[in-house]
C-alpha cells in the first residue's frame, strides 16, 4: 500500500473494544503522516470562509475524520457516526469512551503491572517492554492534574484490596463497582462488610 493511501484499515488493526490504547498511538501517527494530526488535536483552527487555505483545510478535515471512521470496527462506528465531519469531536468521544480515567479503572492496571511474571521463554528485553507498556496504559488513565498525592491514595486502596483472601472475591467486585474509589470509601465499605 503506498503511503499516500487513504484506507487505514490496511496499515494497522481497527479499532475494536479492547485495543484503544495501541491503536490510537497508530492512528495518531497516521495522521502526523498525513499531515492533519493538527486539525484532529485542535491546533490547526478552521479558516473562515473565503479566506486562502479555506478549502484546504476542509479537504484536510474531511481526510482526518474519513481515517478515523475507516479506522474502527463496525462495533465502534455506531459511537461516532454523528461527529462524521468534526475529527476533533471523534477523537474525543472515542477516547472518552475507551479511556476511563478513574481510580477503579487504575486499580486493575495497577493490578495487570504488579502482576507481571517473566515467561518462560520471555527475553528480558520482552518483559521490559511488557512493564513499560503496562505502565504506559496507567499513565493514560490518569488525568492531567494527577499528582503524588493521587497516587499515594491510590496505591492505599489497591493494598486494602490485595489484601483481602480469595473468598472476598465478590466483596471486591462489588467495591469497583462504587462511585467513589478511595480509601475513606473503601474503609467504609470494609467497616460495614465487617
Amino acid at each position: 500500500m503506498s503511503p499516500n493511501s487513504s484506507d487505514t484499515s490496511q496499515l494497522f488493526p481497527l479499532l475494536g473494544e479492547s485495543n484503544y490504547a495501541q491503536w490510537s498511538k497508530e492512528m495518531k501517527a497516521y495522521l502526523i503522516q498525513k499531515k492533519v494530526w493538527a486539525i484532529v488535536k485542535g491546533t490547526d483552527i478552521k479558516p473562515a470562509a473565503g479566506d486562502d487555505g479555506y478549502r484546504e483545510w476542509i479537504k484536510d478535515e474531511q481526510l482526518a475524520a474519513g481515517a478515523i471512521y475507516l479506522g474502527l470496527e463496525e462495533g465502534q462506528k455506531s459511537q461516532i457516526v454523528e461527529f462524521m465531519e468534526d475529527p476533533k469531536k471523534m477523537w474525543e468521544v472515542l477516547e472518552s469512551i475507551h479511556v476511563q480515567k478513574h481510580p477503579s479503572t487504575r486499580f486493575n492496571s495497577y493490578n495487570s503491572l504488579l502482576s507481571i511474571t517473566k515467561l518462560p521463554e520471555e527475553s528480558l528485553p520482552a518483559l521490559t517492554a511488557r512493564i513499560k507498556k503496562a505502565m504506559l496504559e496507567i499513565k493514560n488513565l490518569c488525568s492531567d492534574n494527577f499528582t503524588l498525592d493521587d497516587l499515594d491514595a491510590d496505591l492505599k486502596s489497591m493494598a486494602m484490596i490485595r489484601a483481602l483472601p480469595d473468598e472476598y472475591q465478590s466483596f471486591v467486585s462489588s467495591l469497583v463497582l462504587l462511585p467513589k474509589f478511595d480509601f475513606k470509601t473503601l474503609k467504609e465499605a470494609f467497616i460495614l462488610e465487617e
